[in-house]
């Protein structure tokens, strides 16, 4: 089985514009999925303020005391996770989103500024139906005219921006004294055996071809979730590691001598210091970390938002990144993945629909690796495909029940954050009882 790109439109330029049908051209397109991500992420914010009980089209009608047709077209757009350009035409019209927000405040289960935030939004979706069709009908025939045109790979780049990449990472290289060949990541997750509101996870992080001045500033390697859980961490093999030990290496993927790691976990993170390694002046070094939770993770569907966020947050310049998520079939089946890339401040530990404002508008490329392991090898780095297997391996994880999600970039954003996601929304597991 071939890896399969997990396509989303892109911009397409005037210059293929048949004008005759209408198409969008680049910079409406960019205007439309501008107002996309808003909306959608206003919307789906306002609708995890209802009760889960009435967050159905059905109920929700009932509660609300408005038109099924509306709910239910609010409730189809937000489970599918998408918010292309194409997700204005299916979200219902301005006029009945408006209604949608004067129903919902009026039932006083949001925040007024959540419910403000919302109304901005739906104006912006106002002003970008006037200005590139005047209705959600004529919208949809010109995104229809765009498809008859050949779109761009997800992740454009063209010699402009690579070129300004590579800049940016001998630049951040000089500034911080590091630079990796490549930067890894691997996450796998299972539902848990003993709580079906639970997960297991697995993680392999680490940089490949890393080099370092005397100067640099220190070297740290994180792991965590949004959610502020209590991470214990534990080597493969499950012993609990805290405090200077080198049990969070993968020896046999890291160079010798092995580097003198101080671990920390605590609320949502984990994070391993790295003291410096005595090499001679420019010698590259491999180091690669595996952790498991001894504790269970909070199944996303359990939660509100049901969303699961990876982030990749690139601390230090690399060539390439290679952010690969392996999700058990039983999670990838009711789940959405998707991919963005935002800039890197405080807003990242905000709720998801709170970060349209910090996302960059070329999202990377999402490729679909397929069920087990047999697309792991990457070029980036050689013994990618060995790493992984290990990984599997050593946790006893029968491979072959997992499906494989990779995003790879070259001269990936120093001081990016890249986010994959998994949508649960639709899937959300009924509360616990009152004890």
């Amino acid at each position: 089985m071939r890896a399969t790109e997990i396509k989303a439109f892109s911009p397409v330029h005037a210059a293929n514009t048949d004008q005759a049908h209408g198409a969008l051209n680049e910079a409406e397109r960019h205007l439309a999925e501008q107002a996309a991500h808003r909306l959608y992420g206003e919307i789906k914010t306002v609708l995890g303020s209802l009760p889960p009980n009435e967050r159905g089209a059905s109920a929700m009608s009932r509660s609300l005391g408005i038109d099924r047709a509306t709910c239910q077209r609010i409730v189809s757009t937000i489970t599918q996770a998408d918010r292309s350009p194409e997700m204005l035409v299916r979200m219902p019209g301005v006029q009945g989103l408006r209604q949608w927000i004067e129903a919902i405040r009026g039932k006083a289960v949001a925040g007024e500024g959540v419910l403000e935030a919302a109304g901005i939004a739906i104006d912006q979706f106002e002003d970008t139906l006037t200005r590139l069709a005047g209705s959600q009908r004529r919208l949809a025939q010109r995104l229809s005219a765009s498809e008859r045109f050949t779109p761009s790979p997800t992740e454009q780049t063209t010699a402009g921006e690579g070129a300004a990449r590579e800049a940016l990472f001998h630049a951040a290289a000089e500034i911080t004294g590091r630079w990796s060949e490549a930067s890894i990541t691997i996450y796998a997750f299972r539902p848990s055996t003993e709580n079906p509101r639970r997960m297991e996870r697995l993680v392999a992080m680490g940089q490949i071809g890393h080099r370092s001045k005397t100067e640099a500033v220190p070297l740290v390697i994180s792991s965590g979730r949004r959610r502020d859980e209590e991470l214990v961490f534990t080597s493969l093999n499950q012993e609990q590691v805290e405090g200077a030990s080198a049990r969070a290496l993968l020896e046999p993927f890291c160079s010798k001598p092995l580097p003198r790691i101080t671990s920390r976990s605590g609320a949502g993170q984990i994070m391993h210091v790295i003291d410096p390694i005595e090499t001679s002046q420019g010698d590259a070094v491999d180091m690669i970390l595996a952790n498991r939770t001894v504790q269970s993770v909070e199944h996303p569907a359990a939660s509100s938002p049901a969303v699961e966020e990876l982030w990749n947050l690139m601390s230090f310049p690399a060539r390439r990144l290679v952010f690969d998520v392996y999700m058990h079939r039983e999670l990838a089946r009711i789940s959405i993945p998707g991919m963005d890339m935002h800039l890197w401040g405080p807003e990242l530990g905000e709720g998801v629909g709170d970060r349209w404002f910090i996302r960059f508008p070329s999202a990377p490329k999402l490729t679909l690796l397929g069920t087990g392991l047999r697309n792991a090898a990457t070029p980036s780095y050689t013994r990618h495909a060995e790493l992984t297997h290990y990984l599997f391996e050593q946790a006893g994880w029968p491979a072959g029940e997992f499906i494989g999600y990779r995003c790879e970039v070259s001269y990936p954003v120093w001081r990016a954050g890249y986010c994959m996601s998994f949508d649960f929304t639709g899937n959300e597991l009924e509360p616990l009882p009152n004890t």
